[in-house]
């Protein structure tokens, strides 16, 4: 399921100009305190505190990981359960490479090519690749190789370039040796992105119901 004009469009229409007003940008929170007659402050790197009688937080995964780890980011720190649930929770590794052809020479009604490749290839991709064909979805001379595993990991903090080199060469093993050149290329950066730090979220091997129940549990009392 895509959202053609991205998750924003599902926002948008729930902001109306009063509501926008209340929308801080550029907050880059650095400490959620819980201070006197349960009050909750929240303070940003720039200065700025916002004061609250409660307080949500929806941060992602690598980051909530990533806080827990900083003794002054929740004051009072949050207790030991909470923090073992919430590292049950693994960060994932996933990269979409997208590539811009002059001409089409992939098959055009098919949405997805599965590519593979004999082990002597020694690619660090792996030995299968799936490509998403935004040709047959949208009319667009792309393709979007989907790394996942072993390979996204390979190509975390890769230049764009690097990484698709390495899918071209996966290609010409793949599908024979006339590849053209690519026009451009974009590699997605969710594990890279200090307010992400990672591309999805699931359970960890040892996760069990238990940490999923104490990740979504209130602290401080509510």
């Amino acid at each position: 399921c895509v959202l053609e004009h991205g998750m924003k469009s599902v926002l948008e229409p729930l902001c109306d100009e009063v509501m926008m007003q209340q929308i801080q940008k550029g907050f880059v929170v650095t400490k959620v305190h819980l201070g006197a007659a349960d009050s909750i402050s929240v303070s940003s790197r720039d200065g700025r505190c916002i004061r609250a009688f409660s307080c949500v937080s929806t941060m992602s995964v690598g980051c909530l990981q990533e806080a827990t780890k900083d003794q002054d980011f929740f004051s009072p720190p949050l207790h030991q359960t909470k923090v073992d649930a919430i590292n049950k929770i693994n960060r994932g590794n996933y990269k979409k490479v997208l590539m811009r052809f002059e001409t089409i020479f992939w098959p055009k009604e098919t949405a997805f090519l599965g590519l593979v490749v004999p082990d002597t290839v020694n690619s660090p991709l792996g030995c299968n690749l799936l490509m998403d064909n935004l040709w047959a979805r949208r009319g667009l001379p792309i393709l979007e190789a989907i790394l996942i595993g072993n390979a996204a990991v390979w190509a975390k903090n890769r230049a764009d370039k690097d990484v698709s080199v390495a899918v071209l060469a996966f290609m010409e093993a793949a599908m024979g040796s006339n590849i053209p050149d690519c026009l451009s290329s974009h590699v997605s950066r969710w594990e890279e992105d200090p307010f992400s730090m990672g591309a999805y979220s699931s359970l960890g091997l040892g996760a069990a119901d238990k940490h999923v129940r104490e990740f979504r549990e209130a602290v401080w009392d509510g």
